[in-house]
């Protein structure tokens, strides 16, 4: 039934879209962290 394959595509897709934008969260605090930490440093010195 094509409804059927439809919806499992559809519900992966959104999963793999929620996945992906996580990363992008990661990548990002990751970023933010490593910025913070040398600001941290220029002002420790």
């Amino acid at each position: 039934d094509i409804k059927g394959e439809l919806a499992k595509a559809n519900k992966k897709t959104n999963e793999m879209r929620r996945r992906n934008f996580c990363t992008k969260c990661m990548l990002w605090i990751v970023l933010l962290l490593l910025f913070a930490a040398n600001i941290g440093l220029i002002i420790w010195k």
